[in-house]
């Protein structure tokens, strides 16, 4: 896992990567804007159907298919094409290949012996043969693995469905790579299965003489007898006709049956188990010998093409019947022993040898030319269709089988074990033939056994038009074509006596070209081998193919249509020597089934060599002489030179896929070649052709195309165009038709980029993906920077603009920086010391004329670091402690040169302390050497250098202002850098990352759901994919569906935005100041769902206060895609200016004066309260008078204080209060207690009231006389009060009349004086 890592962070920033990008589906995650599909690893789970997330292994060699394809077909009409899309239910399928490096497929002994599958269930007859288990754990295995497995997938890649967008409340909780979500899923419909190693029962009634063969190898039909992959399939149809006893293929139904079932079931699991045998039969020595079903019968059901790489797939039909799903060639693990004789050894040691009751036994690869098909379309069940040939085709065995020997009269073909009589004595489909007198030898009547050929299906129909009569349009004849050409076979260079013989080894590319109507059954050579000299055309293997139906090729006056066959690159042989192609070439096929020439098509009418013209103007039908070969990129030389080709690098085991004509590409047909190999170099670019210039919606040429980009007069005189160069093609809303007035409508344009930055062309700019950074960036590329265009004025015109790019590196600084072999981005980070010294201007004392780039060179240099860490794919962690497991730790050391065999390490899993379980991470522990301090090789040149604080070990470090370097002497250190990741610098927001495949070779690809996919292959014999891309070239436009109006106070500034992607998209926006042109919001990352509300990060009133208040600014919207492009056009649709008021904050103004009016309801409220407690306080001490009046008796009253006493009183209440209360509580506590005390105690109680209500009948009569007496005194004591009352006012109005008196004397004497 840690090597698996280590590479994805490697290959996601490519040394060289040419090609659009493309939107990851599945595998391990290779780009940080989508999360993909990513599948479990294979051995964390024995069966697909017990694993989550589960998908085909890692490989190469694989075939894949599109069954149900929703591309329109031509035989129906608009309308029939879109009744067939509303139910079609389109599959993606993988088939087979090569993992043998990851290996994590490999075979279970215990099911290899006997051939039972996983998962069988009791009585299901359908499981009768070994499987290839998904992912079985062991480890890996010595075998290597071709495989026969099939996985089907239903994506929707170009559509919502086939992207999820995670909920805007989860959008602040996971990665911004895994906001949009792939929804491929894999699913196996079949593990893969092979033949048994020997036969699991002997079976007297058919192994005859061999019953008993000494020689083991040679026996059949006995038990632990080698099993041939041609002995499993022996009872397919198309051998039962040819059998000696056909009836070892008749199936008992006594076999169907549960018990008979588990009986099978448990000889397969179990070593105890034994095959049912028939009662009725023979017996030795007691026991029945025959047994009771025939394992030839029961193998039928599990038959199927045997593991292999470098075979195709097709999907095609026949007149009128469903499509069917064909698997053919290949090289291929058949599980045939190597015959001893050719073991190793032998001369000084012993010969290695094969045991024959081993499982695994010693084999070889064979080439294949069967042909198999699944009715059900997905692979679960195969019926073999021609089991082609042994021996080559005609051609090939005269090339190079004829031989005279010593008796040069006679001619010998092939060889001698290939001699025949009549068709029986060859194997399957081979026939008996005389080429060469006297002997008649096999021949294969088909294309011979090959791998890396190349394939098509052409869909040839007759329609018969409405007539005007009321006769609706019929269809007449429907039916596919299937076309093979070239590829690698075998071939024989030794002769033994008068025949050839030796190992069948030698390989030889092939130029020949067959065709089938019937499914495979039947094939016609319509191109003969080695017809180089006359046709030209190199013979190849691993090249490439597509049939194009193309409306502009001329026809004859009658109009004859035609569709085209083309042949792209491949590897061939010239003078012994490998060579590779970069050819194109084409021939003519017509569209009409060549039984309507022929007047056949209401019977059985397979093609036949009598349909192929060999003269022009015979009136035949398939194309058959050399001249039809038509070398479109070039002219052949004349002076035995090399071929001119195309402009993509010679190459082979590329793929071409063909994107057909329909509304996304305004029916601009377009190809797209992708990968591939030559001798040393493994391709990662992509190229892109056509036939016409790019047009619009309305099929109107557009105006203003760059010149290079232009179709010359003429066919075929596009020029390839190579994907993030200036030409490439891209589709996009474009904003304009070309006619500059104010009519302009916004309309869709698929076309090239238009030149450079300075053509005046406001409608097709340059291709903006080759401004998408990569390893292989130009240097000139990293001295821009980008500022952002405002919208239009002119409300009229619609007119798009584009970012503006300003160079900050002149002419002269490139060309110094190149002089030090600097050219590209990747060239700058592995720049030594010294390199970038020079640039800034330090170089040897004795050295005067120096570069003089000077510490610019530092900012481009952490420019260029800033891109590679955005760029790195980065693993985002699944589950918790996942970076803990042993598989994902790896040894990193802080100093290689410390690191000795006798070190001693730390173990450290997720921190530096840590004592987890893991590989030995980190540093060198103390003891395990000394550090020699900072390493001035390893300084980038620019960076700052912190020195030490010396002696003081608590002085803060501080940064040198220079530093001495070896040979140079003291260099200064740069005092500022600029920061790429600054808000204000803003250097990073428009850097783009490319993100595609990579490169890689034997990949398979399909168009689906109108997306061009790629799918696993191999770049080197060590790496293997297992992954699914999608071509994206369409650039998202961003559309404002509503916005804010301008100068009004609005409580809420929400923008709503869309996207013409048909897919999910991401949405970043801005705010930029419009006055000041500095970002006051920087790209924010958002979703349609979400869209943006800006009125927090603008608002400068309380309490928010976060953002710079009222003014105009720009608003600045754009869309991204899965694939990371990102939109690149700017006008009034996604750039919005308006001026900003702050809102009122009416809610905070509200709530102040709603407060303000509680706290003085509040206050009023208070001063009612008290001046209520001062009332009562007043008729409390009225009270307390009136109750302590007797207090104050033969006393001054003037001395006593009410105010004191009334509070007093309060008190007691409050302490008589507080009394009950702790009361309550004790009672409560006790409470339980209480009401369960003894019922004797109540009784006494009462006992004790009765006898007191006694004592108080006796003492009432004693009470009323005390009463009596009380009364009297008191009457007494209160008459006494009531004299000395009246005596005290008598003398109290005395003293006030002598008070007036002086008082008036008082008054007189004043007068006097005055």
């Amino acid at each position: 896992m840690s090597s698996l890592l280590f590479f994805l962070l490697l290959s996601s920033f490519p040394a060289n990567v040419l090609s659009a990008n493309w939107a990851q589906l599945a595998g391990i995650r290779a780009q940080n804007v989508a999360k993909p599909y990513i599948p479990q690893d294979n051995h964390l789970y024995q069966r697909a159907d017990e694993a989550e997330y589960p998908m085909w292994s890692a490989r190469w060699g694989h075939a894949s298919a599109v069954y149900n394809s929703s591309v329109p077909r031509n035989d129906l009409t608009i309308d029939e094409n879109s009744k067939r899309l509303l139910t079609l239910s389109s599959r993606l399928l993988v088939m087979g290949g090569d993992d043998r490096i990851l290996d994590n497929y490999i075979i279970k002994e215990e099911n290899a012996k006997v051939g039972v599958p996983d998962g069988w269930q009791e009585g299901d007859h359908k499981g009768y043969g070994a499987t290839q288990a998904d992912g079985v754990r062991g480890g890996k295995t010595a075998h290597g693995s071709f495989l026969n497995d099939v996985w089907y997938s239903n994506p929707k890649p170009g559509s919502e469905d086939g992207w999820n967008v995670v909920p805007d409340s989860s959008l602040g909780s996971v990665d911004r790579s895994e906001v949009i979500q792939s929804q491929m899923a894999w699913r196996q419909s079949n593990p893969g299965r092979i033949n048994p190693a020997t036969w699991p029962v002997t079976d007297p009634r058919y192994c005859g003489d061999k019953c008993t063969l000494t020689n083991h190898a040679e026996r059949a039909h006995v038990a632990g007898a080698p099993l041939s992959y041609r002995d499993w399939i022996m009872c397919q149809p198309v051998f039962r006709d040819t059998l000696e006893d056909p009836s070892v293929c008749e199936l008992n139904p006594v076999c169907l049956e549960p018990n008979v079932a588990a009986d099978i079931q448990e000889f397969y699991t179990s070593e105890r188990g034994v095959w049912p045998m028939d009662d009725e039969g023979p017996e030795v020595g007691g026991m029945p010998v025959n047994p009771l079903c025939k394992p030839q019968a029961l193998w039928v059901f599990d038959n199927m093409w045997s593991p292999r790489r470098g075979h195709k797939a097709v999907v095609a039909g026949e007149d009128k019947k469903p499509d069917l799903l064909y698997v053919m060639g290949g090289r291929a693990r058949e599980t045939m022993r190597i015959a001893d004789d050719r073991m190793v050894g032998g001369i000084i040691g012993p010969r290695v040898k094969t045991e024959p009751d081993r499982i695994t036994t010693r084999e070889e690869t064979v080439l294949k030319n069967d042909v198999w098909v699944s009715p059900d379309g997905l692979g679960a069940s195969w019926e073999l269709v021609n089991p082609g040939c042994e021996v080559p085709q005609e051609d090939v065995l005269a090339q190079f089988e004829v031989w005279s020997g010593y008796n040069t009269a006679d001619k010998h073909v092939g060889q001698l074990s290939q001699k025949c009589e009549t068709n029986d004595d060859c194997y399957g489909s081979a026939i008996c033939k005389q080429i060469e007198p006297p002997h008649s030898v096999c021949v294969c009547p088909m294309w011979s056994p090959r791998e890396n050929h190349a394939v098509a299906v052409q869909h040839v129909f007759k329609v018969t038009p409405e007539d005007g009569n009321g006769t609706p349009r019929s269809l007449d004849i429907s039916e596919d074509y299937i076309y093979v050409v070239g590829g690698f076979i075998n071939r024989r260079n030794s002769f033994c006596g008068s025949f050839a013989c030796g190992t069948n080894v030698y390989r030889h590319y092939m130029d020949d070209a067959w065709v089938s109507n019937n499914g495979g059954k039947d094939w016609v050579q319509f191109k003969d081998a080695f017809d180089t000299r006359a046709s030209y055309f190199q013979g190849r293997g691993a090249h490439a193919v597509a049939l194009i139906s193309h409306p502009l090729i001329p026809k004859d006056p009658l109009g004859e249509k035609f569709d085209q066959l083309w042949v792209f690159g491949g590897e061939t042989e010239i003078n012994e020597k490998t060579e590779y192609l970069n050819d194109v070439w084409r021939i003519e096929l017509p569209r009409e089934p060549c039984c309507i020439k022929n007047g056949d098509c209401n019977i059985d009418h397979p093609l036949t060599i009598d349909d192929v013209s060999n003269v022009q103007g015979d009136g035949k039908c398939l194309p058959g002489r050399a001249e039809d070969w038509k070398n479109v990129t070039s002219v052949p030389p004349l002076d035995g030179g090399e071929w001119s080709g195309a402009d993509w690098p010679k190459r082979s085991g590329h793929n071409v896929i063909v994107e057909p004509p329909d509304g996304n590409n305004n029916d601009v047909q377009r190809m797209v070649l992708v990968g591939g190999n030559d001798a040393e170099t493994v391709f990662d670019d992509v190229w892109t052709w056509g036939f016409e210039n790019p047009k619009n919606e309305k099929g109107e040429l557009y105006m203003d195309v760059f010149p290079d980009s232009v179709c010359e007069e003429g066919e075929y005189t596009c020029r390839w165009e190579q994907d993030y160069k200036p030409g490439q093609w891209y589709k996009t809303n474009s904003g304009s038709s070309g006619i500059r007035d104010e009519d302009a409508v916004e309309e869709f344009y698929y076309g090239p980029g238009n030149g450079s930055p300075g053509d005046v062309n406001p409608y097709m700019p340059t291709t903006p993906q080759q401004y998408y950074f990569y390893a292989g960036t130009e240097i000139e590329a990293l001295g821009v920077r980008v500022k952002l265009p405002e919208p239009p004025t002119d409300k009229n015109f619609d007119e798009a603009k584009y970012a503006l790019r300003y160079p900050e590196l002149s002419d002269d600084d490139i060309a110094q920086i190149q002089s030090k072999g600097i050219y590209t981005l990747q060239d700058l980070l592995d720049a030594e010391t010294k390199d970038i010294l020079n640039l800034r201007g330090f170089d040897f004392p004795q050295v005067e004329e120096r570069l003089t780039v000077g510490d610019k060179i530092c900012d481009v240099l952490y420019l260029a670091k800033a891109i590679q860490k955005k760029c790195t794919v980065r693993q985002v962690q699944r589950y918790d402690m996942e970076h803990q497991l042993p598989q994902n730790v790896n040894p990193v050391f802080d100093n290689p040169s410390l690191v000795t065999p006798d070190a001693h390490f730390q173990w450290v899993g997720g921190g530096r302390e840590s004592n987890s379980h893991g590989k030995v991470y980190g540093k060198a522990a103390d003891d395990g050497g000394d550090d020699d301090g900072f390493d001035i090789f390893s300084w980038d040149g620019c960076e700052a250098i912190m020195e030490e604080g010396g002696d003081d070990d608590a002085a803060a470090p501080a940064a040198l202002e220079e530093v001495d370097f070896p040979g140079y002497g003291l260099v200064t250190i740069p005092t500022s850098i600029r920061d790429p990741t600054n808000r204000e610098t803003n250097d990073m927001e428009e850097i783009k990352c490319r993100q595609n495949p990579g490169a890689r070779t034997m990949a398979a690809a399909e168009f689906f759901g109108q997306e061009v996919l790629l799918m696993g292959g191999k770049r080197d014999h060590k790496t293997f994919f297992r992954d699914v891309w999608s071509r994206d070239d369409h650039l998202p436009t961003a559309t404002l569906k509503s916005k804010p109006l301008s100068e009004v106070r609005l409580s809420e500034v929400l923008f709503e935005f869309d996207t013409d992607t048909a897919g999910a998209s991401l949405f970043e926006y801005k705010v930029v100041d419009s006055e000041e042109k500095r970002d006051v919001i920087p790209w924010t990352l958002t979703t349609r769902t979400l869209g943006a509300d800006v009125l927090e990060l603008l608002d400068l009133n309380w309490p928010m206060m976060t953002g710079p208040g009222s003014g105009e600014y720009l608003f600045y919207l754009r869309a991204i895609d899965p694939a990371g492009n990102v939109g690149f056009q700017y006008k009034v649709d996604n750039v919005y200016k308006w001026t900003f008021l702050s809102p009122h904050p009416w809610g905070w103004i509200i709530g102040g004066i709603c407060l303000g009016v509680m706290m003085l309801f509040g206050l009023y409220m208070e001063y009612r309260r008290r001046k209520k407690k001062k009332a009562m306080e007043r008729y409390a001490i009225k009270r307390m008078r009136r109750k302590f009046k007797g207090q104050a008796k033969g006393g001054d009253d003037k001395k006593a204080d009410w105010r004191q006493l009334a509070a007093e009183d309060g008190d007691d209440k409050k302490k008589k209060k507080k009394r009950k209360k702790k009361d309550k509580k004790k009672k409560k506590k006790k409470g339980l207690k209480e009401r369960t005390k003894d019922k004797d105690k109540s009784k006494k109680k009462d006992k004790k009231k009765k006898k007191k209500k006694k004592k108080d009948k006796d003492g009432k009569s004693k009470d009323k006389d005390k009463k009596r007496k009380d009364k009297e005194k008191k009457k007494k004591s209160g008459k006494e009060a009531d004299k000395e009352r009246k005596k005290g006012g008598a003398s109290s109005k005395e003293k006030d009349y002598e008070k007036k008196k002086s008082g008036k004397e008082a008054d007189k004497e004043r007068k006097k004086q005055k």
